[in-house]
């Protein structure tokens, strides 16, 4: 696998108009990623995740992904159908109780570390506009 770092065109929509873009080159395929869109994506989803409305949704989402009575099941078994429903409904819970572990620690502490890093976020991003 190889990569490199050339200078793209920025997607639709993309108010910058010099864009860094990695591509990585695997045997038959090439990936072009544009990481100032990965580095936001990656920041966007650490703050979704840490709230307790996105672990809510989560749970609702594993309870409607579990088996039901008159569903059409394929090939599945009684036990297997069974499982799955367990297996389901237990990440459900889980996902309820990080919602509560969430809304009990917050707001947390946020490290120097973190906000600095925030600092040079908002930094680099005003000087882009400029």
């Amino acid at each position: 696998m190889s990569l490199e770092v050339p200078r793209g065109r920025p997607l639709a929509g993309t108010p910058s108009t010099d864009v860094a873009v990695k591509s990585v080159t695997q045997p038959g395929r090439r990936l072009h990623l544009d990481l100032d869109q990965f580095r936001a994506r990656v920041l966007q989803d650490a703050l979704t995740e840490a709230t307790a409305q996105y672990w809510i949704h989560r749970a609702h989402q594993f309870e409607d992904a579990a088996p039901r009575v008159g569903e059409f099941h394929g090939k599945a078994t009684p036990d297997e159908l069974r499982q799955r429903w367990y297996a389901c409904m237990a990440t459900a819970t889980a996902c309820r109780r990080h919602a509560d572990l969430i809304r009990s620690n917050y707001p947390e502490t946020v490290s120097e570390e973190v906000r600095d890093v925030l600092g040079e976020v908002a930094r680099h991003g005003r000087q882009d506009r400029c």
